[in-house]
């Protein structure tokens, strides 16, 4: 089933802003196999849903994020998004967005905040108080004052530039927004504040938003649905309520019991060994079952494909069943509980 037939079973009847489809990211070596990042990754994304991606360092969050905006190359597969097929809406710039981890980078020093804001506004005929109002109404939603406007980037904490970084990624409501760990330099107060703000504008204007995040309490506040995601793969893909209450996958499991932002009891926890396989050796079968503690011989000979559950969501496990339960006893796992790095 491709992602335009799955859409259908959901009963959306809108083209989705976004549409990834088999979508792989290689980057070559001098005389050795191609790193692979991203090995076949597909789904989509409805107008005014917020997907979460989380994974363990070297998953391959941040890689889809980028190529998802040309800045990867595309090795195979496609993005389509619904805008390229609007000749008219393809010529607007601004409706696809990148929130950087580090902001810094993205800022004209030479500019004060209220050029940077105001920029992406200019090509879309706004008259000059038009242009203002936004621009003030955009740095008020993030938690910062109107007299900010006129201070340099190098005035501002990494708080305070990161909040500006939004404001200036939501002020051309975008179709699209990609937020690569968009909060994880705010303290929590702040998180909140922003996270709501993000969340307001988001549902006002219909943004689709990508949340890249290791912050799985951030992710289970914010998201629709979480793409579970292990050594360039989707291990698990579901509802936030429906993978937060009960993950399916052996590593989904793993990953969301051993992060104390996630209330889990012990019975809920496993251990995980080991560290990930080579990104420049391909594994034949499961990337996880090195490391699974369940793993049979036809998790190390044959890669799962991954299925469509009753509850909607998709899972890649030879020990799911179709009905969407586990065929492993997690208590079998249990020695003590160790954290995956993140």
């Amino acid at each position: 089933m491709n992602m335009r037939e799955r859409q259908r079973t959901r009963g959306e009847e809108k083209t989705p802003p976004l549409i990834v489809e088999n979508l792989s990211v290689h980057y070559p070596l001098r005389g050795r196999r191609n790193v692979v990042a991203i090995d076949d990754v597909s789904f989509f994304i409805e107008a005014g849903e917020t997907i979460g991606l989380v994974g363990e360092s070297g998953s391959g969050k941040s890689t889809i994020g980028k190529a998802l905006l040309g800045m990867a190359p595309v090795t195979e597969g496609a993005v389509t998004y619904a805008s390229d097929s609007d000749s008219d809406t393809k010529k607007i710039p601004g409706l696809r967005q990148m929130v950087f981890q580090d902001p810094f980078g993205s800022f004209n020093p030479r500019w004060k905040i209220r050029r940077s804001l105001a920029e992406p506004l200019r090509p879309h005929g706004l008259v000059r108080g038009e242009i203002r109002s936004r621009v003030e109404e955009a740095i008020e939603s993030v938690g910062l004052s109107v007299s900010y406007l006129d201070r340099f980037p190098h005035e501002f904490s990494g708080g305070q530039r990161q909040r500006i970084s939004i404001a200036r990624a939501l002020i051309n409501r975008p179709e699209v927004l990609i937020a690569d760990e968009a909060v994880s330099a705010l303290d929590v107060s702040v998180q909140a504040q922003v996270l709501n703000s993000m969340k307001q504008l988001q549902q006002e204007h219909q943004v689709a938003t990508i949340f890249i995040s290791h912050d799985l309490s951030v992710v289970q506040f914010i998201a629709d649905r979480v793409i579970v995601l292990y050594f360039g793969q989707i291990m698990e893909e579901a509802s936030a309520a429906g993978i937060f209450a009960k993950p399916k996958h052996p590593y989904a499991v793993a990953l969301l019991g051993a992060l104390p932002s996630v209330k889990t009891t012990t019975k809920d926890r496993i251990q995980v060994r080991g560290e990930p396989p080579s990104q420049e050796n391909q594994t034949k079968g499961c990337p996880f079952a090195s490391r699974c503690p369940f793993a049979l011989e036809t998790c190390v000979q044959e890669r799962p494909a991954i299925r469509i559950m009753p509850d909607g969501g998709s899972v890649a496990c030879h020990r799911v069943n179709d009905d969407g339960s586990r065929d492993y006893d997690i208590s079998s796992a249990i020695e003590h509980f160790e954290d995956i790095k993140e």
